[in-house]
């Protein structure tokens, strides 16, 4: 019996400590996240050479920008919790599920630059990723958040409860997850051996002109013309 109760006194202290710093963490990822993510946009929306590359970061910048907003209504639900006022309302619940849109969201983008990454440097001169494809890639795997994300903000709601969404919904993610892992740890391991390789041999890496070099040569050229 006694060592019950230190275990339930052990999982009160953890609730309670996760409850103390789980407002400075959301804190400090909308004051540091909402400027950041901003300023890679101004950043790379001025540019003129849109690439794959510069695709891919963008909408990386615009899934982490999201998230970050929405940290704001957590913080207004947390400060409502702490004043003794119900939270539970559906407004709440729909921006977490936006939350949980945008955080694999992020995590593909992120997938997808280690893949852009690899196709830069291990094929250059055969590349397939172009600032449309990127476009696509993109949409693809936002569309995928939304149909591993929206299932689950709605089950609370849905009566009587659907078991499959409880069942295939972590296997989902953590599928998801592991491919993404998986996805970024192989394409940065060809960089670094393409790159390793290159410097034992003293070589030096030549930038070629790649499709995406060819498209923003084409931008500038355009923009060079006069209009008639």
């Amino acid at each position: 019996m006694g060592k019950a109760e230190a275990a339930s006194k052990d999982l009160d202290n953890i609730w309670k400590q996760k409850n103390i710093s789980y407002p400075f963490s959301t804190t400090a990822v909308f004051v540091f996240g909402v400027p950041g993510n901003c300023l890679i946009l101004r950043v790379y929306w001025t540019k003129a050479r849109k690439t794959s590359t510069h695709v891919l970061i963008m909408a990386l910048a615009w899934a982490d920008l999201s998230v970050c907003l929405s940290m704001s209504t957590m913080i207004v639900k947390l400060a409502l919790e702490c004043g003794g006022n119900g939270a539970n309302s559906i407004f709440f619940s729909l921006i977490a599920t936006f939350a949980d849109i945008g955080v694999p969201a992020s995590l593909g983008i992120t997938a997808l630059i280690a893949a852009d990454r690899y196709d830069c440097i291990c094929r250059p001169q055969k590349r397939y990723c172009t600032p449309r494809r990127a476009k696509v890639a993109v949409f693809v795997v936002v569309l995928f958040s939304v149909m591993l994300g929206f299932p689950g903000g709605i089950r609370e709601y849905l009566y009587p409860p659907i078991l499959s969404i409880n069942l295939l919904q972590p296997i989902a993610e953590t599928i998801a997850v592991l491919t993404a892992f998986v996805t970024i740890g192989l394409c940065y391991g060809k960089v670094y051996a393409a790159i390793l390789k290159h410097v034992k041999v003293g070589g030096i890496l030549e930038r070629t002109l790649t499709q995406d070099d060819q498209i923003a040569i084409k931008i500038d050229k355009d923009r060079t013309i006069p209009s008639t």
